[in-house]
């Protein structure tokens, strides 16, 4: 148990798409007992040649030679009472961090040098969300310089997020429900936490993955 929280959760899925493409999705679900409102961080420390920038309120763009990572982050708007909205902010800065000796290395250069520490330089992605409790997402999608990003878009309704990452070869929708593993939508209805939906230019049928395995009707 994380100190202060009755849980805190992190999900990863990595998501294939038709060709050699992929991306990552992580869900940060983090529930505290408290009144008043915390400072959640969600950080990504990249290569110090890389380029961070922001592209936007909840997008960001990081760029090392011919290979480009996009950043979209979303939230569980609908999460709390009406004026307790969560607030959401995204800065980058350069950390550095400094130990006697560097982890992993052997320390018989530092004695024979007299150089008795090591630094790490890192820029740094950062993103704060403010809420009582965390519910904060992001979709890390590789893409080569040259190609469109994929377009993100999300829809809230009661206890369940809606994530539809799109791009030429497939359209997904991922169904979140984390803590009550209930979706009833017009277009879906089923008992899971996390649900995949794909449509592709070529198929007339969806294909669909849930966690667990768990029946999902597409209606």
């Amino acid at each position: 148990q994380m100190k202060g929280c009755t849980w805190a959760d992190r999900h990863f899925l990595f998501v294939r798409t038709p060709g050699d493409g992929a991306y990552v999705v992580t869900l940060d679900n983090i529930l505290t007992p408290a009144k008043t409102p915390s400072t959640f961080c969600w950080q990504m420390q990249v290569h110090p040649k890389a380029a961070i920038a922001l592209a936007g309120d909840r997008q960001a763009r990081v760029t090392d030679g011919g290979a480009r990572l996009d950043i979209d982050f979303f939230m569980k708007d609908n999460l709390f009472a009406p004026g307790a909205e969560p607030q959401f902010a995204l800065s980058q800065d350069v950390q550095e961090w400094v130990w006697p000796y560097g982890r992993g290395e052997d320390t018989s250069l530092f004695e024979r040098t007299g150089l008795l520490v090591s630094s790490l330089r890192r820029p740094r992605l950062l993103a704060r969300q403010t809420s009582v409790s965390c519910f904060l997402g992001a979709v890390i999608s590789p893409r080569r310089t040259e190609a469109p990003p994929r377009r993100v878009r999300t829809w809230n309704r009661a206890n369940l997020v809606g994530l539809v990452v799109e791009d030429d070869a497939c359209t997904d929708t991922l169904l979140i429900a984390l803590d009550h593993a209930y979706i009833d939508t017009p277009e879906y209805y089923g008992l899971c936490e996390l649900a995949l939906v794909r449509r592709t230019p070529h198929s007339p049928a969806p294909t669909v993955w849930t966690k667990g395995g768990a029946v999902l009707t597409v209606r």
